[in-house]
């Protein structure tokens, strides 16, 4: 069929319009920078919740055959430090879909989030390109599996129901207690092409015999790992995060890291601080 050239005329003007009033909107805010020393008696809830946002008193791990409870008794504020601590005790959880007795109860925060009566209130810090340091000290632990890393809230679902999505995902560091010195940085990323699952192991510095920092760079289009201010890995191919995301800090007992050494417990992580610097998130 032949389209008139007024018509064709028309659209090219509202396509050109669109693109230029697009080019013309001016970048999101940017964050402004936060700041966390830990130097109180207790966690700040208006900007920390002490367990996954969606929940309120107990959750599972995010990743299968994890063997803990999450329980905000297990985040503590003391020394300077933010500690989270895992124990080996019979748990039940009785929360949502989650139910039944395991053997460890251990801490999760996040940066903001909570459950609430009335539903769900999502990450209250989240943050589109940044930089993120970290000084912690972890536990030597057979089957512990400390973690600091970036995920993304989700869309609104039914209900305005925002939903745990699982990419993209930035493991700014994952750690297996029985192997200190080993430092493991990951990506979980979606593209059109496909999933991408992408890592680095470095090995380095005993993180259990002292405090150490962790930072994470992230810029569009590539991301860095830091250990102690080297670099030590980076990642530049397809499927770099570009939406907001917000920091978790937990201390896992099982899954990946393998069966846990009770009698190593209790076993704490410590935070000495969190600092993250949002760079604008211009195109």
């Amino acid at each position: 069929m032949l389209v008139p050239i007024r018509r064709i005329a028309t659209i090219v003007v509202v396509v050109g319009l669109v693109a230029l009033v697009s080019a013309c909107q001016p970048p999101p805010p940017t964050p402004a920078p936060f700041a966390e020393e830990f130097n109180g008696t207790s966690l700040a809830t208006a900007r920390w919740h002490p367990n996954r946002w969606f929940s309120a008193t107990c959750s599972a791990g995010a990743t299968a055959g994890e063997q803990q409870w999450y329980r905000p008794q297990n985040v503590q504020v003391r020394g300077g430090n933010l500690v989270l601590t895992a124990t080996a005790g019979s748990d039940r959880c009785a929360e949502g879909t989650w139910s039944g007795v395991r053997p460890y109860t251990s801490g999760w925060v996040q940066t903001g989030g909570s459950r609430t009566w009335s539903g769900t209130t999502a990450p209250g810090y989240t943050f589109r390109y940044g930089r993120v340091d970290v000084r912690f000290k972890a536990p030597k632990a057979k089957g512990l599996w400390p973690a600091i890393w970036l995920l993304a809230p989700g869309a609104p679902g039914a209900g305005g129901a925002l939903p745990y999505p699982s990419r993209p995902e930035i493991d700014g560091l994952e750690l297996y207690g029985q192997r200190p010195g080993e430092w493991n940085f990951n990506v979980h990323l979606a593209t059109p092409a496909g999933p991408i699952d992408q890592g680095q192991t470095y090995r380095g510095p005993d993180w259990s015999d002292g405090f150490h920092v962790l930072s994470v760079d992230w810029r569009p289009g590539v991301i860095v790992w830091f250990v102690d201010g080297v670099p030590r890995w980076f990642y530049a191919g397809p499927g770099v995060p570009d939406v907001p995301l917000y920091l978790v800090i937990n201390l896992a007992a099982g899954g990946w890291a393998g069966p846990v050494d009770a009698s190593a417990l209790p076993a704490e992580m410590l935070v000495d601080y969190v600092h993250i610097t949002p760079r604008p998130a211009g195109p």
